[in-house]
Formats: structure tokens, sequence, C-alpha cells
């Protein structure tokens, strides 16, 4: 924290007020870790792989500085194109994640792969095949 004060009489006053802005500063706010580096924050669907999904974590912690109180307020959501299509590359930036503390966007941190994903089976593939073609269908019908 950086404290800049202005407009008092003297040293000691200026001294005092900046002690007690430092010390809200300190008080009032919290620094909170979500997942340190390398920690799997979510999957991402793999289309056509040996696996299904893949992790997708972050190449620094996800730590936020949030006003005491907020808590309740923060969402979060892992936004990517796919499903990817295997082979993937373990390391590969793929998506990002973005923290909201209400209606304000925070933070924003690129994902990355946590392993790789070889081709599937002839037999995998086609299953996933058959998947996407039924949920490509899903939304048209109305149940």
């Amino acid at each position: 924290m950086i404290v800049v004060v202005s407009g008092l009489a003297s040293d000691k006053e200026r001294a005092e007020e900046a002690r007690k802005l430092l010390d809200w500063g300190n008080t009032a706010f919290e620094r909170l870790r979500f997942f340190d580096r390398g920690d799997a924050v979510g999957d991402a669907r793999v289309y056509g792989g040996a696996t299904g999904s893949v992790g997708l974590a972050t190449r620094e912690p996800l730590d936020i500085l949030l006003m005491r109180g907020n808590r309740d307020r923060i969402r979060a959501r892992i936004v990517y194109t796919g499903p990817l299509l295997a082979p993937v590359q373990q390391g590969t930036e793929v998506g990002v994640v973005r923290v909201w503390v209400g209606d304000a966007q925070i933070l924003e941190k690129p994902l990355y792969t946590t392993a790789a994903v070889a081709k599937g089976s002839m037999d995998q593939r086609a299953l996933d095949a058959v998947q996407q073609l039924l949920i490509g269908w899903l939304p048209q019908w109305k149940l």
C-alpha cells in the first residue's frame, strides 16, 4: 500500500493519519488464494481423445485482494472453445478463468492443460462423434 497525506499542519499529524489509513487498509481487505500454481481449476472436454477430459490450471497462484464481507459476491467462470480436439499437448493455453465480485470483473488468468491427451481408439472416437451429434440436436428439441 502507498499512502499520500497532505494538507495537515505537522509531520506528527501526517504520520498519525498515514498510520490510520494503513491500519484500515490492513483490516478492511483480505487476500484470498483460490488455487496454487499448477492446481487444477477445472476440466475441459476432449473430443476424440484417449480420455474424455483434461485438467486446466494456471501457471501462477490464483489470488485476489477482496474487501472483507464480499466473499458471497465472488463468481468465477472458465471460458474456452471446446471440446478440444485430440491430441492435446500438456501445457497448451486453451482458455481463461474470469473472476467477478458483484458485476465487476476483477481478474482474468490464462488456463493451460495439465496433461497430454493422446488420440483415442477408433471406438472412443466413434462414441465421441455420436455424443457430439446427439448433444448438437438436444438444444433444438422442445421437451
